[in-house]
């Protein structure tokens, strides 16, 4: 059964000190993975967020935008995953609702040109990346449009997330 209110507080006590010591000698994915047992334990199994589904200048592009956004976060998915994916899976839910808890708007692309595995492109000049990032420019250009944004965007309000490839990419 779920723990009560007492032995769930001790847990996330010991959750605090562990993530401490886990991120010095296992690194953030422990940290996550423990995350997701609180969240489990707090709130049940993670329900995948709403999200609007668009085709734009050839990239497929995930929406949640609420009705007073702060700030923009652009999401970049790792290999063998796609922009779906963030609105998809545990760690990436948690996350989210973190974010959205800010009044952050959420746009997650898939890459739109890979070799079968889903890898965003590397910046190192060539024209895949090249490619790649004025497609994206041109679909972030094109939901903030059909957002109707009220706020002023600039760079301080694009907050750029990427796993694996997508960070390098980002």
């Amino acid at each position: 059964g779920l723990m009560d209110a007492e032995d769930l507080q001790m847990f996330l006590v010991f959750l605090d000190i562990f993530d401490s010591l886990s991120m010095c000698f296992f690194g953030a994915k422990t940290v996550v993975s423990l995350g997701v047992i609180a969240f489990t334990l707090l709130h049940g199994s993670g329900q995948p967020l709403p999200m609007e589904q668009l085709h734009l200048h050839g990239v497929e592009t995930f929406v949640n935008w609420p009705k007073e956004e702060r700030h923009i976060m652009v999401l970049f998915h790792g290999c063998n995953n796609q922009g779906s994916s963030w609105f998809q899976k545990p760690e990436e839910i948690i996350f989210l609702r973190q974010a959205l808890s800010y009044k952050m708007a959420l746009v997650a692309f898939t890459t739109p040109r890979h070799p079968g595995n889903f890898c965003w492109p590397s910046p190192d000049g060539s024209t895949e990346f090249a490619d790649a990032s004025a497609l994206i420019r041109r679909a972030m250009m094109e939901v903030i449009h059909l957002k109707g944004t009220n706020s002023a965007i600039s760079a301080r309000s694009l907050i750029l997330v990427g796993a694996s490839s997508g960070g390098n990419f980002a």
